[in-house]
C-alpha cells in the first residue's frame, strides 16, 4: 500500500530538521535522551547518511527515517538508526515508503547492506521488517540501549533484534514485490 498523499524526500531546510527533532520528542517523549539533533541530521547527509521525511500535501512532517553510513567488516553498510511515523498516519504504508526511499538513496551510493535494531515484541515492526521488507533477523542484544528516558520504553529493558537487510538479495526483491520468504515452521 502506498499513500499517494504523502511525499517522501530528504530533509533540506533548518525548519525541516527542527521539525524532525520535535517529531522525535513527540514520539519517544520529551525526556528521551537519544534525540538526534538537527545538526547531525544535516551533516550525516553530507557523508552518505539518510535524513528524509514524509510530508503531507501542506508540508507537515508526519514521519522520518534517519541513518548513517560506514563500513562493517570492510563492506559499505548503513545503520538505519530511527524510523518514526505519527499515529494519525500509521497503517497507511508510510513506514514502508520511508524504508523504500532509504533503499533507493543507498543503492544510488553503492550501499547494499543495511542494519537496524527493532523490538521483537512489537509485531507491526517485526512484520514490516521481516515480511514486507524481507530483512532477516540477526543477533539478539539484551537491553541494547539501556534506559533511554523514553515513554515508549517506560522502565522496560530495551531488548532488540538486529535486522539485516541485503538490498539486492533475490529474497528481498521478492518480498518487496509482495511475495515474502516463508517463515520456518515452529518446532
Amino acid at each position: 500500500m502506498t499513500d499517494t498523499s504523502i511525499t517522501i524526500r530528504p530533509l533540506t531546510t533548518h525548519e525541516e530538521y527542527e521539525a524532525c527533532v520535535n517529531l522525535q520528542r513527540d514520539i519517544w517523549g520529551h525526556d528521551f535522551v537519544d534525540v538526534v539533533p538537527a545538526t547531525i541530521l544535516m551533516v550525516s547527509q553530507r557523508v552518505g547518511g539518510v535524513s528524509s521525511g514524509a510530508f503531507t500535501v501542506d508540508g507537515h512532517l508526519v514521519g522520518f527515517v534517519f541513518g548513517v553510513s560506514g563500513f562493517r567488516h570492510g563492506i559499505p553498510s548503513h545503520w538505519s538508526d530511527m524510523l518514526a511515523v505519527r499515529p494519525e498516519v500509521r497503517r497507511r504504508g508510510v513506514g514502508r515508503q520511508l524504508k523504500l526511499h532509504q533503499r533507493e538513496q543507498l543503492l544510488a551510493l553503492g550501499i547494499e547492506r543495511v542494519f537496524w535494531s527493532f523490538d521483537p515484541l512489537v509485531s507491526r515492526n517485526a512484520q514490516l521488517n521481516l515480511t514486507s521488507l524481507g530483512a532477516t533477523a540477526g543477533e539478539f542484544i539484551p537491553n541494547m540501549y539501556g534506559d533511554t528516558g523514553s515513554v515508549l520504553h517506560a522502565g522496560l529493558s530495551t531488548d532488540r533484534v538486529i535486522a539485516d537487510w541485503r538490498l539486492t538479495d533475490p529474497a528481498v526483491e521478492r518480498a518487496l514485490a509482495g511475495t515474502p520468504r516463508p517463515l520456518p515452521p515452529i518446532a
